[in-house]
């Protein structure tokens, strides 16, 4: 039996990456997975779950760092318990790596960020795709997305989420976040819009893993 495939799917915020990962999900018959890595990982470690999303999207702070190594301490002396809720980035990142090998080994599934990408890198059958577009159209959504009153205000968001994911990927993965040399795929779902991107992706997805386009999905799955 062979592996199950995963499609990973890596977004620009505001491109609109993650309605693509469902309707590619959907259309191809498998799992779509986002929100439940937070769940499984926020459960291994007995946190919240919004404390796990919250960290998910940025490397921890200055101040956090800076408070961590103040309690730990050296030698000389005392010891001081870190905070409570405390979790260190590349802890919270193998618990997350770990999930999502799990989800890969028990079923096919379109997977939406979490460094996913990277994760699955040695996964024999998957296919990395990197959906970004232009920040002032990716802003033009943001705002209608997140109820955002001013477009200003978009173009901030954006930008902090950018600069915040790049940090994080390069952290923990030591890779570029945006380089296209991570993915298979990279598209611009500004330029021919949201349609366009899901039918280049469906079609890449079957030539690339020889998966031929059926009724209700697709017929290869193991």
């Amino acid at each position: 039996m062979s592996a199950n495939l995963i499609v990973t799917i890596s977004r620009q915020m505001g491109s609109g990456g993650s309605e693509i990962a469902y309707r590619l999900a959907k259309r191809l018959g498998v799992r779509y997975i986002d929100r439940e890595i937070l769940t499984k990982t926020a459960r291994i470690l007995e946190e919240k779950e919004q404390v796990i999303a919250d960290r998910s999207e940025r490397v921890s702070g200055l101040w956090e760092e800076t408070l961590r190594c103040f309690c730990l301490g050296s030698a000389e002396t005392s010891y001081i318990p870190p905070p409570l809720n405390f979790i260190p980035d590349s802890k919270l990142f193998a618990v997350k790596s770990m999930v999502i090998k799990e989800i890969a080994k028990n079923c096919s599934a379109v997977i939406v960020g979490h460094g996913g990408f990277h994760i699955l890198r040695e996964h024999p059958r998957i296919v990395n795709i990197f959906v970004h577009a232009d920040p002032s159209f990716r802003a033009r959504r943001a705002m209608a997305q997140y109820s955002v009153s001013t477009f200003e205000e978009a173009m901030a968001m954006i930008q902090d989420s950018d600069r915040e994911r790049q940090k994080l990927v390069k952290k923990v993965t030591s890779k570029e976040w945006s380089d296209a040399l991570n993915f298979d795929l990279s598209l611009d779902s500004g330029k021919g819009g949201q349609d366009l991107a899901f039918d280049v992706a469906l079609r890449f997805i079957q030539g690339a893993d020889g998966c031929l386009p059926a009724k209700d999905g697709c017929n290869t799955f193991d």
